[in-house]
């Protein structure tokens, strides 16, 4: 990036075929073509939160046996089957969580989250996923309302569109699903 007043690029010449697209453009939210819903909107940005890092080594009971790496490949690829595209976070420092949901307002159109731990506790994290002010899915590998009693409370549950738990890795299909229909208008 040049500094002010130093040197800049020339502008490029307009591009006469620039105003023609080249398909059709949506005109809302969702555009019907060929039976298809094209979603205008469809960036889901995939939030971890703390430890999800270390799946494939906590307890597969509860978790299950993929690592991270493994659980977005399948999320990328379910996405990609419904039009979506994703961006992945993961972090173990519930600042950078935060700074992360206050950045997302136009990176994303769409949040799922597995906040971990912090669901149970983090009003600060609540308050940023209200700052963030886009529709979020809560999302949890194992069954938190059949675990310990403080696993059953959730401080973003409020928050989002819906809440998938004990589903294991599927349980990020049905959210990637459940946005889609929301991001959709249906």
């Amino acid at each position: 990036m040049a500094a002010p007043g130093g040197p800049r690029e020339a502008p490029a010449a307009p591009d006469p075929q620039a105003d023609a697209p080249s398909h059709p453009q949506p005109d809302g939210p969702a555009d019907r073509l060929a039976g298809e819903v094209v979603l205008a909107h469809n960036r889901v940005e995939v939030v971890h939160g703390v430890n999800l890092d270390m799946l494939g080594q906590r307890d597969p009971e509860q978790y299950g046996t993929l690592t991270l790496a493994e659980l977005e490949r399948h999320i990328s690829e379910w996405a990609g089957a419904l039009g979506l595209q994703t961006r992945f976070f993961q972090t173990n420092f519930e600042g950078e969580l935060i700074e992360h949901l206050h950045s997302l307002r136009d990176m994303a159109d769409a949040i799922v989250i597995n906040p971990g731990a912090w669901a149970h506790y983090a009003w600060a994290i609540s308050d940023a996923l209200q700052i963030a002010a886009l529709p979020a899915v809560e999302v949890h590998l194992s069954d938190v309302k059949a675990r310990e009693p403080w696993r059953r409370v959730s401080v973003i549950e409020d928050l989002c569109v819906a809440s998938v738990a004990g589903r294991g890795a599927e349980g990020y299909r049905e959210a990637l699903e459940l946005l889609r229909r929301h991001l959709a208008g249906q």
